[in-house]
């Protein structure tokens, strides 16, 4: 079966989260920044840093998207539907930066809103690495107003 079952699910703080039970078939974002959050809901690490993590997802505004996989249940068993996006994990909590669907790199800094949101910062560059350089100079708001001049 191609591509990863998963099923997001919104919470009250609106964030996406891929966990089991029923799910859609469908898969990450091909396209794009991505830093993933892989935990188990069993995990007092994972527990102890969900609100920074909610706190970063929420506040941050730039071109990285903020996700998380459950790996893992509250009873330590293993997520069926997302076994494929968990088979290299190997602690919980794991965060890792994708782009383009392609992993780039671990993150190892302070779990902290903060330090999230300053990998984040850091890794933009990434997104622009893709444009063509005229759109990477222009600021934010100027990209998506030409961006959107191009369908007019």
């Amino acid at each position: 079966m191609p591509g990863c079952l998963w099923k997001p699910q919104m919470m009250e703080d609106n964030l996406p989260r891929i966990s089991g039970g029923h799910h859609l078939k469908t898969s990450f974002a091909e396209t794009g920044l991505e830093l993933r959050e892989y935990y188990s809901a069993a995990c007092g690490h994972c527990q102890a840093m969900a609100p920074a993590w909610k706190e970063a997802a929420a506040s941050y505004s730039g071109p990285v998207a903020f996700r998380q996989v459950e790996c893992n249940d509250k009873d330590w068993k293993p997520v069926e539907e997302n076994i494929d996006l968990c088979k290299d994990i190997e602690a919980f909590p794991s965060i890792k930066l994708f782009k383009d669907g392609e992993e780039v790199t671990s993150y190892e800094g302070d779990r902290t809103a903060e330090g999230f949101m300053n990998f984040a910062k850091a890794n933009e560059k990434l997104a622009e690495q893709s444009m063509p350089v005229v759109m990477a100079v222009l600021p934010r708001s100027e990209r998506i107003l030409r961006r959107c001049a191009e369908f007019l």
